[in-house]
C-alpha cells in the first residue's frame, strides 16, 4: 500500500489546459482473522483509514489487532 501512496504522489496528474495537479491518497486496511466479522473488519479498516487521515493525511494505517488500535506505516 505505501509503495502505491508513494507512487500516486510521484506523478502530478494533468488537467486539461490548466496544468498538473498533485495527487496524494491515505489507505487504512485490516487483516480479517477467524473471530472478527465481515461488519468488525470494515469498521477496523474505516478506523485505519481514519487515523491516516487524521494523522495528516497522504498515510498508510492499520489494524494492529493484537493493541487493538490502528497503526501508521508512513
Amino acid at each position: 500500500m505505501d509503495r502505491l501512496r508513494l507512487r500516486l504522489s510521484e506523478k502530478p496528474l494533468e488537467v486539461g489546459e490548466s496544468g498538473l495537479i498533485s495527487v496524494t491518497a491515505s489507505f487504512g486496511f485490516a487483516a480479517m482473522d477467524r473471530d472478527s466479522s465481515l461488519e468488525e473488519l470494515i469498521e477496523r479498516a474505516d478506523k485505519s483509514l481514519y487515523k491516516a487521515k487524521s494523522e495528516g493525511r497522504d498515510r498508510v494505517c492499520y489494524w494492529d489487532h493484537k493493541a487493538g488500535i490502528a497503526v501508521a506505516v508512513a
